[in-house]
């Protein structure tokens, strides 16, 4: 343990002879008091009087204490009002009619949705209206009857080889115009059985309301079929791109000489503010009763025609139903 270091002895120390100092052993400096010596002859006693005794009138050398006090009675508790019990029951009734609340809500607005589901259902639907763009009329539906028809079929057995040949002309026999006319050929024997089918179709987008279209198609089947059965079911057109506006001139025809076809050739010009894509010179023929006997569709030179430019054309038919005596040409192009 750490304590004072001293480094000197006090007045009045061991003395030689082994005895305490002549007039007390440990004791405070003269005029005072506390631990005296043993007088001579005795022990170590106390100091005279009594033991070891305090200081007079307190304790050892601290002021005196003051007198203790009475314990007192707790104070005894507060009647007033429990604010903690008015908070949280106020906190409860805010709860409660924000609740009431948020259920009103939900209900009525449940109620006006299902007004509103119920007025869509019994409200009647837009109306569909036909559309123009492009150029393509898309009439509304519902309101149109898609029909077409084709007239004048006939076949023939070809100049070469043993292919036979169908011609005719689909008419729109609707009031909208048809995509793609085309008609569905089945030839049947003479007990009725199906032996082959073809499809005489043509390459035209859309085919206005009462107008025609040249249409062919060949099968190798040529004595096995004594009928033939027609089915057209034709389209709506969705076309939207614009008709282009071509003009068809110089036409030359050469009938046919020895193995050289009959030949129709002229020049297409492309009137439009556009360009003409995949021309078309549709060439029809037509005998002495006025029915169609050949057919034939030739893109013009370049296939594509820009605005205010012309090509050439050349249809050649090497097979026709009877000798032709007059013939029309329809130019065929639409924009991009």
């Amino acid at each position: 343990m750490t304590g004072l270091h001293v480094t000197g002895g006090a007045p009045g120390g061991y003395g030689p002879g082994g005895g305490a100092p002549p007039g007390g052993g440990y004791g405070p400096p003269p005029g005072g008091g506390g631990f005296g010596g043993p007088p001579p002859g005795g022990g170590y006693g106390g100091p005279p009087g009594g033991g070891y005794g305090g200081p007079p009138a307190g304790g050892y050398g601290g002021p005196p204490m003051p007198p203790m006090q009475p314990m007192q009675p707790m104070p005894p508790p507060n009647k007033g009002p429990n604010v903690g019990l008015i908070v949280g029951l106020g906190c409860l009734g805010l709860f409660v009619v924000g609740g009431i609340l948020v259920g009103v809500l939900a209900l009525v607005s449940l109620r006006r949705a299902s007004s509103a589901i119920a007025a869509a259902s019994t409200a009647a639907p837009p109306p569909r209206l036909g559309s123009t763009a492009g150029g393509g009329i898309i009439p509304a539906e519902g309101t149109s009857t898609l029909k077409a028809e084709l007239r004048d079929l006939r076949d023939f057995k070809g100049s070469f080889g043993s292919a036979r040949y169908f011609v005719g002309e689909i008419y729109n026999t609707g009031d909208a115009p048809i995509g793609y006319p085309s008609a569905r050929v089945t030839l049947l024997d003479a007990s009725g059985t199906a032996v082959d089918s073809g499809t005489c179709a043509s390459v035209v987008h859309a085919l206005p309301v009462g107008e025609k279209v040249p249409c062919t198609f060949l099968t190798l089947k040529t004595d096995a079929f004594a009928t033939t059965k027609i089915s057209i079911t034709p389209t709506r057109s969705f076309t939207k791109t614009e008709l282009a506006d071509l003009k068809v001139e110089g036409i030359k025809f050469t009938p046919k000489k020895g193995y050289s076809p009959h030949t129709l050739e002229g020049k297409i010009t492309n009137l439009s503010a556009f360009k003409a894509k995949s021309v078309w010179a549709l060439v029809s023929m037509y005998g002495a009763d006025g029915k169609i006997v050949g057919a034939e569709q030739t893109l013009v030179a370049g296939s594509d025609l820009d605005a205010g430019s012309s090509a050439l054309f050349s249809a050649k038919l090497y097979n026709v139903a009877a000798t032709p005596l007059t013939y029309t040409v329809k130019a065929i192009g639409y924009g991009e």
